[in-house]
């Protein structure tokens, strides 16, 4: 036994591996909820940064915002 499989578990035999399988009505909502909600923490925590730091943290908004988006889109790519 090797270390990767005592970190990993042991390699899924192929005749195993369909019942393993995610078809898209079961990965979405299994999978896909934990990325949306992990992401949603990022825009309401630079909100509250924001409002402490009043009008001088505007400039940083867009900056925070193409950020926001590019994140976004990268969780949208990686499920599609």
């Amino acid at each position: 036994m090797s270390i990767s499989d005592l970190i990993f578990g042991r390699p899924v035999a192929t005749s195993e591996s369909k019942k393993e399988e995610l078809s898209v009505w079961t990965g979405v909502p299994v999978l896909g909820l934990d990325a949306l909600a992990s992401t949603g923490y990022g825009p309401e925590a630079a909100l509250t940064v924001l409002s402490v730091m009043g009008a001088s943290g505007l400039h940083y908004y867009f900056v925070i915002v193409v950020l926001l988006v590019v994140e976004l889109g990268t969780l949208y790519f990686s499920y599609r």
